[in-house]
């Protein structure tokens, strides 16, 4: 199996633009942007808002994109390819949504 990295930071930090830079240092990498696929959900996006950045409907779509690029950053790795998650540090319970990848111990996490 090959490594599954996690680039995370602040909205426009240069996260893609790192993970790009790292794919360049592999003969085969899968970038995962996890903003990508939440986006993915054309009807009933919830969009932040500034009274309240991050109600159950965004979190819950965030936990749904995250299990998403879990299981395809596992099929991907299983085929001997490096993946790159590329997602954001947000809402707070960030971490909670990639505790099933982080206790596999295949993963590299970088802020």
């Amino acid at each position: 199996m090959s490594s599954i990295t996690l680039i995370t930071g602040a909205a426009s930090s240069g996260k893609s633009t790192v993970s790009k830079l790292v794919a360049d240092h592999f003969p085969q990498c899968f970038v995962i942007p996890v903003d990508n696929i939440r986006e993915m959900l054309l009807s009933g996006y919830a969009v932040p808002a500034v009274d309240e950045p991050f109600p159950p409907a965004i979190i819950e779509q965030f936990r749904w994109a995250r299990m998403a690029a879990i299981k395809m950053a596992e099929v991907y790795a299983e085929s001997g390819i490096t993946v790159i998650i590329d997602d954001v540090c947000v809402p707070p319970m960030f971490v909670e949504h990639y505790q099933s990848l982080l206790r596999k111990k295949i993963t590299r996490l970088c802020c």
